[in-house]
């Protein structure tokens, strides 16, 4: 048996800006099995001025049930304020979010 790979940037059933990624769960996970990608990690996105962890919960239902390999986020933070990084991050954290990438531009 051979091991599959991990795919750890990927835009699945993402939209930003009025667009809306090409591949929703069912067709990017497919795709990804079909290269042998077992496992992708996509983005989850704060809006600016709302909590992160919505964001991320509403992520996950786009893909349950939905995705044919495993997967998992990064959680993209826009908003970084005060009450973001002492009550939002621990909370991912126990979520099991385990990578984050702050924008600090405006």
């Amino acid at each position: 048996m051979q091991p599959g790979g991990v795919d750890s940037h990927v835009h699945i059933g993402q939209s930003a800006s009025g667009a809306r990624s090409a591949d929703d769960w069912t067709t990017g996970t497919r795709g990804a099995i079909s290269g042998g990608t077992t496992t992708v990690v996509a983005f989850a996105v704060q809006a600016k001025g709302k909590k992160v962890m919505p964001a991320v919960e509403a992520y996950y239902e786009l893909a349950k049930g939905k995705a044919y390999c495993d997967y998992s986020y990064h959680a993209i933070i826009t908003d970084p304020t005060e009450e973001v990084v002492r009550e939002e991050v621990p909370k991912m954290v126990k979520f099991g979010i385990t990578s984050i990438k702050v924008g600090i531009t405006t």
